[in-house]
Order: C-alpha cells, then structure tokens, then sequence
C-alpha cells in the first residue's frame, strides 16, 4: 500500500498562517539594526516566502514528519542542501531568506549544485576511462570511489566502515532493500550534507584498495574553510579532487560536467539495475533516492533527466 502525504492544501493553508504572522504591510523598513527588519513588507515578498515555506511543509510531509512543527533549524539546513540538487542559486537564497524569516533562525548558505542547463551530466562509461587516464592515481581511486557509490567530493573525508557505531542516522526510517541487485558489495558510512549518515556499497575489489589507505589513527582535514574530523582514509576529496576532475574532463573530453555528474551516472545506472530486475519503478526511485541520501523520488528524477 502507498504511503498517505497530507494534502498540498495543508501545506498551503499552514504556510499562509506561518507567514501572515511575519507580516508588517504598510510600515516602512527600519534603516539600522532592528526586530522590525525581519518582517515582510511586501505583497510580493508575502507571496515568494509563502511559496517557500510551502516547499519546506511538502518536504517535511514526505518525509513523514508533522507539518505542524515542531520545527528545528537542522531539518531546515537539510532541506536547504536537498534544494540544492535541484534549484538554481537564486532561488536557494530565497527559500533561505524566507526559513530564516518566518522561523526567526540563521541558517548557513548553500551552494547549488545545479548546472544552469538542461542537458544530461551523466558521464558514459567511456568517458570516465577517459577523464581518469588525466588524474593521479590518488585522484583516480576518489573519482572511482563517487562513480561507484554516488558520493559527494566532501563525504570521500567521512567514510568509514559499516560497522560497530558507525550506522546510518537513526532518525530516518531506512529501506531494507537498499544495495540489492548489485555485485557483491562490501558497505561503509558516510555522512551527506546535514549530517545525515547513510550506508553505501562500493564494489570488492574496489573496497580492497580503499583499505589500502587507511591511516593508523584518524587525522583532521579542512576543506573550503569546514574542518572534517576523524578521516581515516587517506584518499583525495573536497575542492581538490572536484578541480582535478574538472580539469581532466576538459583535457579529455573538452568539457566537464562537474564530478557532481558522477552521481547522476549513478543514479542511470542503479535504476536501469532495478528495473532489468523486475523492482516497479517507484520502488525502484525510492531505493535510489535513498542511495542518494535522499528521501523524495522527485529529487532523484532531476538526477534521471
């Protein structure tokens, strides 16, 4: 049986009284520091953060959590980072602006990861032999690493073995079919954007020279001004494996697509791997989704494009 979401019509109903109460029409902005600048002023401003906190409500409804709150600034950061598949830079800096509003709590800034075009940026299986025989070994090994398991750059500095504590994030309700109809796998933990930690698969013998690498005790990496504690693989990752590929696509190919594209080459796979196993399309984009470290299909189709 399907899974019941409360109406798009609650999330409308309740995102026009979350924000009404934010509203301060016809009283003009104060020009220094004051409560008052973080209300709404405008009609039109009115009208873009109430559609902002629609999408906040469907997301929290999807994910089975009350549209009624409580709210906490973590699901927001998480959402955030979610729309940042999907929304071009623009639009994130809005629904921010409107969380941060209507909520009253600072959240960080979110990069998109979203190219300004349609075209796919999936990478063939060719071109990737291409792009790797332009890096160094470590920079090959990382970028074989995302291709096979759809890791982000940053999550290379957190991955670590499945076992003990180390489990994905209890607070999400996990499928039990994840990782089926792939070869044998041997499976780790990484932690995505928001601190969500979820389980992924890397091929044996891919696992066995990921094991080479593991330090005798972990180290401190920072990347892009955020420190990463307790990276135990000494593996490339973050900024510097992102340009090393984007450097060595344009030297093979003439163009890149971001190592972000090795996850949408995952994604294709994955689901061509489900449905030649018979598993019904929504299952199928669910058990990807979540692979992904999401937990809405609709993301995961802007993936499949």
């Amino acid at each position: 049986m399907k899974q019941q979401y409360p109406s798009h019509s609650t999330a409308r109903r309740i995102a026009h009284h979350l924000t009404v109460a934010k509203c301060a029409h016809g009283i003009p902005k104060p020009r220094g520091p004051s409560t008052e600048s973080q209300m709404i002023h405008s009609v039109g401003t009115e009208r873009t953060y109430k559609a902002a906190i629609e999408l906040f409500l469907n997301w929290r409804a999807e994910l089975g959590l009350n549209m009624s709150g409580p709210y906490s600034s973590d699901d927001m950061q998480e959402f955030l980072y979610e729309c940042s598949e999907i929304y071009e830079q623009k639009q994130i800096n809005t629904i921010r602006q409107a969380l941060q509003v209507v909520f009253d709590v600072s959240l960080q800034n979110v990069e998109s990861e979203r190219s300004t075009d349609l075209v796919t940026r999936a990478y063939q299986a060719e071109e990737l032999q291409m792009v790797l025989r332009h890096q160094c070994p470590r920079n090959q090994l990382a970028t074989q690493l995302c291709h096979a398991a759809g890791l982000r750059a940053h999550e290379l500095f957190s991955i670590v073995r499945h076992e003990g504590n180390n489990k994905p994030s209890s607070h999400r309700q996990w499928r039990s079919d994840l990782h089926t109809h792939r070869e044998p796998l041997k499976e780790y933990i990484v932690t995505g954007k928001g601190g969500l930690k979820r389980s992924v698969g890397l091929p044996i013998a891919l696992a066995a020279e990921l094991e080479l690498t593991i330090r005798s005790s972990p180290v401190t990496v920072v990347d892009r001004e955020i420190k990463y504690e307790k990276c135990w693989y000494d593996v490339s990752g973050g900024q510097a494996l992102s340009q090393s590929f984007t450097d060595a696509s344009k030297k093979a190919l003439g163009w890149s697509c971001g190592l972000h594209g090795l996850r949408h080459s995952f994604a294709q796979r994955r689901l061509r791997e489900l449905r030649d196993a018979g598993v019904a399309t929504d299952d199928a984009l669910r058990i990807v989704s979540e692979e992904l470290g999401h937990f809405r299909p609709s993301i995961t189709l802007v993936y499949l494009r």
